[in-house]
């Protein structure tokens, strides 16, 4: 029977066009060759740590038990900032000290938490704009050959968390901003999906405004229920409401950017 090594996933910001992260593979590989890498994305928007921690909440509870998952969104690099190794569960989480970690504790509560200092498990010499290679990629692959938490180095009690922004009730309005927009051009509103903002949501239409211009959208269940072409809100698949466009991208339509303030007015009653 086939036999696969531990799993390591990687999540970053540092695109496909260099070689920052075949460098971190191949530190890890010369620890453990039997490694078995998957990409979560290396294309978080450049120093974004909100984005490369939701990304990152959202995908770790899909993985088995046993997973490394090693994420570097690090723009402190250099810095006094902590590098540190979490266990959730039976998972094990290494990034920089940022926040981008502590969004899971949404999803599952974090057992234990240290702060990577053993320096004789790091690469030698370390530079200090390339922690990810230098100390986090062989601290992940330590955790995946089996090294406890504690051999990284001592426990800490807490750590940077960071808070998703949350929509503020003004007047009959919503307001939000633009969390990110993904490969189809969908735009993630910072509005948790679970909430009833428009009560009845029979393809009624709900009003937005964001940079002086206003625009009124159905609120559907799918993709396909709008004519192509046709603009629309939905309950995305990452736990927020997203503005998306059938067989289109919403944010040319648009012309929305990651960021940017979105005001949504609710119906009375609400």
């Amino acid at each position: 029977m086939l036999r696969h090594g531990p799993i390591v996933t990687l999540l970053t910001d540092f695109g496909d066009r260099d070689g920052y992260v075949a460098q971190m593979k191949g530190v890890m590989l010369s620890i453990l060759p039997t490694i078995n890498f998957v990409d979560i994305s290396h294309h978080v928007p450049p120093q974004n740590v909100l984005i490369g921690a939701l990304l990152l909440r959202n995908t770790f509870p899909t993985f088995p038990d046993g997973t490394i998952h090693l994420a570097v969104v690090d723009p402190g690099v250099g810095t006094d900032r902590r590098v540190v190794a979490v266990q959730v569960g039976q998972h094990w989480l290494v990034g920089p000290d940022n926040g981008l970690l502590s969004l899971v504790a949404v999803v599952e509560k974090i057992d234990r938490a240290v702060a990577i200092e053993n320096s004789a498990i790091w690469r030698h010499p370390v530079s200090r704009t390339f922690h990810g290679r230098d100390i986090m990629a062989p601290a992940a692959a330590h955790l995946a050959k089996g090294a406890e938490l504690a051999e990284l180095g001592p426990p800490i009690d807490e750590l940077v968390r960071l808070q998703p922004p949350e929509p503020i009730r003004q007047a009959g309005k919503l307001v939000g901003q633009i969390l990110c927009v993904d490969h189809f051009g969908n735009i993630m509103l910072s509005l948790p999906a679970q909430n009833d903002y428009f009560g009845a949501r029979d393809k009624s239409l709900v009003t937005f405004s964001s940079g002086g211009v206003e625009f009124s959208l159905p609120f559907v269940e799918t993709y396909s229920d709008v004519p192509p072409g046709q603009l629309m809100l939905l309950e995305g698949s990452q736990g927020f409401l997203e503005i998306a466009a059938r067989d289109g991208a919403a944010n040319q339509m648009l012309r929305l950017r990651e960021g940017a303030q979105i005001t949504l007015s609710i119906p009375p009653g609400q």
